[in-house]
């Protein structure tokens, strides 16, 4: 007799979470939430609070890390302030980025500032032709585009 067939325990999609413990915000990544929001409960010795989850990847996860720098306390840890909040229960919309943000001359910026379209496709965590799909369309690539007006806003 043939085992049943089993969905597998990992799943390619990816979450970027918020969880709150005490003074403290942990954002990371996960493809399993549920699991890592138990695991994360049982190894702290207070109850912690899950502010968001939201679909992501690496990329929007190192784009948030990068944004909060100055509030990380260690590791993947930052101090909770209420834009942390706000970008938790907001997802990326919490950005600020709208569509007209995106124009050639920040597109331009980007790519100086980065040294190259390959570099800016490194430091956004991203292929190149995502950037380039970004660059010419704007119906594929909106998370590329909000990534590339942060960029250049947070170096401003």
């Amino acid at each position: 007799m043939t085992p049943p067939v089993t969905e597998p325990v990992w799943s390619r999609q990816q979450w970027v979470y918020f969880v709150r413990f005490m003074d403290f915000v942990k954002i990371g990544l996960t493809n399993q939430p549920e699991r890592r929001i138990r695991t994360l409960a049982s190894t702290l010795p207070l109850p912690i609070e899950v502010l968001g989850i939201h679909s992501g990847n690496g990329a929007d996860e190192a784009l948030l890390h990068a944004r909060f720098r100055d509030q990380r306390t260690r590791g993947e840890w930052f101090k909770h302030t209420p834009e942390i909040e706000r970008m938790a229960i907001e997802g990326f919309s919490a950005l600020g980025v709208a569509p007209e943000d995106f124009t050639p001359d920040v597109f331009r910026t980007a790519v100086q500032r980065a040294g190259s379209i390959a570099a800016l496709a490194v430091h956004l965590g991203c292929s190149r032709s995502a950037v380039d799909r970004a660059r010419r369309t704007s119906w594929d690539a909106p998370r590329i585009r909000a990534r590339i007006v942060a960029y250049v806003r947070d170096a401003a």
